[in-house]
């Protein structure tokens, strides 16, 4: 990352976008301290070495969070950690609003206190929930679930924070990325691992349109935001700008993965509340960051097959482990 000096501290190191995200920065030489929860600090120090310092904090101990930032004191901060459950269900409150929103608050105002130069917050398209599309960063967000509804108030909170007290945040919202190191329930891995083992594969009728994201891609966009001063303060879209129905992005994952079984189409039932398209607005990205998502769907979807098919059930190092969900 150009003009990275000093440390760069990652929360969520051990999820999906997070694993992504540390295998971009170690290959480019940066110092990475790894915020994770206990449970996984030992497994996790043991298999970076001395590439990366690991801390144990919870997201639910604000405290632990700031001590963790305090000693750092970082340069910049990814705050990728998230409970990741989109259920509309009402049990999941307290859960969303310690892991998704109060985090962040405590992680915020103690980047402020160190004086971190930027950072950058793992949004999601779920905040915009049932609006037009394509989905842009002025629009009102309107989530549909705890998790969604956290996330939104933690961009909100963080766009205060920058107004205000001058944090130099900047909230990135992918949409639907995919990608090796992804495992079901969410579509792509879900059908690859059925299509690999030549299974047939149950599915809504699948004319909704999707916009499908590579991971890599939006790995890009989270360097890139780090690096560009005029991101901060913003909410920015990170998607492909592609739209495929579900069930053609099904047929060509059994097309390329050539074992057997097909996709069942209407074999389950549509949810009646299920948006039937969901896409970005991607010209802020463009215009901000430079970017745009470069990967296109077919290639993507061949390396997340050759990755599904090389790793299959083994254990493997956490940087390419699987992760449950998917985009924060």
């Amino acid at each position: 990352m150009p003009g990275a000096a000093g440390p760069i501290l990652i929360t969520g190191a051990t999820g999906f976008i997070g694993r992504a995200l540390t295998r971009r920065l170690l290959r480019d030489g940066m110092r990475l301290v790894l915020v994770t929860r206990p449970s996984a600090a030992r497994a996790v120090a043991a298999e970076v070495g001395p590439a990366a310092t690991v801390h144990a904090a919870a997201l639910e101990d604000a405290d632990a969070l700031r001590h963790v930032v305090g000693l750092v004191r970082p340069e910049v901060v990814y705050h990728l950690a998230a409970l990741t459950d989109p259920a509309r269900d009402v049990r999941n409150v307290d859960v969303a609003l310690m892991t998704n929103l109060r985090a962040t608050i405590a992680l915020a105002e103690a980047a402020l206190g160190v004086g971190v130069r930027v950072f950058v917050a793992a949004g999601t398209a779920e905040e915009y929930g049932r609006s037009d599309v394509p989905m842009h960063e002025d629009m009102p967000l309107r989530p549909l679930s705890p998790y969604s509804a956290a996330k939104a108030a933690a961009s909100l909170w963080l766009k205060m924070m920058h107004d205000t007290f001058g944090l130099p945040a900047v909230v990135l919202r992918p949409f639907l990325c995919y990608g090796p190191g992804q495992a079901p329930p969410r579509l792509v891995p879900s059908a690859i691992l059925h299509a690999i083992a030549g299974r047939d594969f149950p599915m809504t009728e699948g004319v909704q349109l999707r916009e499908l994201t590579y991971v890599d891609d939006v790995v890009d966009g989270f360097v890139r935001a780090a690096a560009t001063p005029a991101a901060l303060g913003e909410a920015i879209n990170l998607g492909s700008g592609v739209e495929h129905t579900v069930i053609d992005i099904v047929t060509e994952i059994y097309r390329r993965a050539g074992r057997g079984g097909r996709p069942l189409p209407g074999a389950l039932p549509t949810r009646s509340n299920e948006m039937r398209r969901f896409a970005a607005d991607g010209s802020k990205a463009v215009r901000l960051l430079g970017w745009r998502a470069t990967t296109p769907l077919g290639d993507g979807l061949d390396r997340t097959i050759r990755w599904a098919e090389a790793e299959g059930d083994r254990p493997v190092p956490f940087v390419l482990r699987r992760a449950r969900g998917g985009c924060p």
